[in-house]
């Protein structure tokens, strides 16, 4: 998620704008009055270099900090994982709100009002930090993360489980993250401003 304050935003972006476009997309941009950023589970490392770093900003926010951490999230869930290696109970009725920590989202949301200059706020539910006025959609497919979770490459959201049984994690994938991914991402559909896909490495 970027915010740029007043609309005002150096000519020498512009540059950046058009690689990030013919790179990541389609080659075209849409320009709106809005800006922020989604990532849901892709290679962050990307994200910050490739196109956080070349855009400067006076504050950078990974909303993932701002979340319960793995632990809190299981005992939540627990039921619907259940103790099978494999089957578990759909988590349609969670929001994905519910697991971050309010006092962490408010601290957040008071250093982007102190903050006069480019603030991007990035990861999951990055939304839900700030409205911004770009909002830019990471996407990754389902298989890729599949792949990434037998590679040992990707973990759980907020889990150091990257060595797990494989069926394990894509189980919690399956059943709690992909499902409140999901609800929050038909979200924010009409909001969209740039769409990048993050299933090739670059």
């Amino acid at each position: 998620r970027i915010r740029v304050p007043g609309g005002y935003l150096k000519a020498e972006f512009l540059g950046l704008l058009q690689e990030i476009a013919e790179k990541y997309g389609n080659g075209s941009l849409h320009i709106t009055s809005r800006q922020g950023f989604e990532i849901p589970g892709i290679r962050y490392e990307e994200i910050k270099f490739n196109l956080i770093d070349k855009l400067d900003p006076s504050l950078v926010i990974f909303s993932d900090e701002l979340a319960l951490t793995g632990e809190e999230i299981t005992k939540i869930i627990q039921r619907h994982l259940t103790d099978d290696r494999v089957f578990g109970v759909m988590a349609r009725h969670f929001n994905l709100k519910e697991f971050f920590v309010e006092e962490k989202l408010n601290h957040a949301r008071t250093q982007i009002d102190r903050c006069d200059g480019l603030v991007i706020v990035y990861g999951v539910g990055a939304s839900l930090v700030n409205a911004g006025d770009i909002l830019v959609y990471c996407d990754l497919a389902r298989w890729e993360i599949q792949l990434r979770y037998r590679s040992k490459e990707l973990g759980n959201w907020r889990c150091d489980n990257l060595k797990e049984d494989i069926l394990k994690k894509y189980k919690r994938g399956y059943f709690f993250e992909w499902r409140i991914a999901d609800k929050h991402k038909k979200n924010l559909y009409d909001r969209i401003d740039y769409l990048l896909d993050t299933n090739e490495k670059k």
